[in-house]
């Protein structure tokens, strides 16, 4: 394998940007950014624990992954010839190797010298992360909160063709977490050379994030020659999900839940998640006022239930995170 590329994993939402940023870094000479692949729905699999310690479990482990991982199948990556490269690396095989032997086959034609896996799953434990994946970066791509509730609410799922998502206090319960999280490893001195937090309305609007990306991984602003297109990466299954990802930015998304959403949600989204809003510079302005919103039951019945699931859980782990008994969100 090239022992001079450099790793990486690009975080996020479903519906936060990604693919756009995806597409935007893939422009470059230096990158080039993955599809989405080995997902823990279709393989169950724990990264940490992961080994292959022998043949005969290398191959029952490609035979699952080529038969219950199709997002995987999308890559195109011969499986002898996958077969080949791990065996050549040595027994045992950790998850870290396997990646890596899946993204050199899948770039192979590339020059790019930083290679950009898209998983969101890897990023909620960045301790363990840097134990099973030691050297790897990660650029963690965030949106308004209400933007991407609502873009989830339009959006079918690529597998169960339903929507993406309509419990809005379960989205709200996993986005606050998600921010803890981010803020808790933004203190940490030991993950500031290996964690970004790049805004999807920052690379809209002025690519400054962009140019702090490039320079996180040490990368020259040259763009790559005409044809490389991230599009054609995409699978044909999963490009109505993107069917703007080849296209100029369309600036007018960015405020497109102000008249999409209900008032109820919109209110729910701006009590629940005050702080996060704030805290990432976005517009709190818009709010409904009571008499406006609808559904007022719905919304009275969404804040107690976000209330009850989320600050137990809140308390507690801010306690253990105090005796120094938990050290991730």
């Amino acid at each position: 394998m090239t022992a001079n590329k450099t790793c990486g994993f690009l975080a996020y939402l479903n519906r936060s940007g990604s693919t756009l940023l995806a597409r935007l870094l893939n422009e470059y000479r230096d990158i080039a950014v993955g599809i989405e692949g080995l997902e823990p729905r279709f393989l169950h699999h724990e990264p940490e624990r992961f080994r292959l310690r022998d043949p005969d479990e290398l191959d029952c482990w490609l035979n699952r992954v080529y038969q219950d991982d199709r997002k995987f199948r999308y890559w195109g990556i011969d499986r002898n010839r996958l077969q080949k490269s791990l065996l050549k690396t040595g027994f045992p095989i950790s998850f870290h190797e396997f990646l890596r032997a899946c993204l050199e086959l899948y770039f192979r034609n590339d020059p790019a010298r930083v290679l950009i896996h898209k998983a969101g799953r890897h990023f909620h434990n960045l301790k363990k992360s840097q134990k099973v994946f030691p050297g790897w970066k990660y650029v963690y791509i965030d949106r308004d909160p209400r933007g991407i509730f609502n873009s989830q609410k339009k959006s079918l799922d690529s597998v169960t063709r339903r929507p993406m998502n309509t419990d809005i206090v379960g989205f709200a319960l996993y986005y606050k977490n998600q921010q803890i999280r981010i803020r808790n490893y933004r203190k940490k001195p030991e993950f500031s050379e290996q964690f970004i937090l790049v805004h999807y309305e920052n690379i809209l609007n002025d690519r400054e994030d962009l140019a702090r990306i490039l320079n996180f991984f040490h990368c020259s602003g040259q763009k790559s020659p005409p044809g490389k297109s991230y599009r054609e990466q995409l699978p044909r299954e999963q490009r109505y999900l993107h069917q703007l990802v080849s296209e100029k930015p369309h600036l007018g998304r960015v405020t497109a839940w102000q008249k999409e959403l209900r008032y109820d949600e919109i209110a729910f989204l701006n009590r629940v998640l005050k702080r996060q809003l704030k805290d990432n510079g976005y517009d709190v302005s818009f709010w409904p006022k009571w008499r406006a919103i609808p559904r007022k039951g719905t919304f009275i019945r969404n804040i107690a239930g976000f209330c009850l699931r989320f600050y137990p859980r809140f308390y507690l782990k801010s306690l253990l995170f105090f005796l120094r008994l938990r050290r991730c969100w």
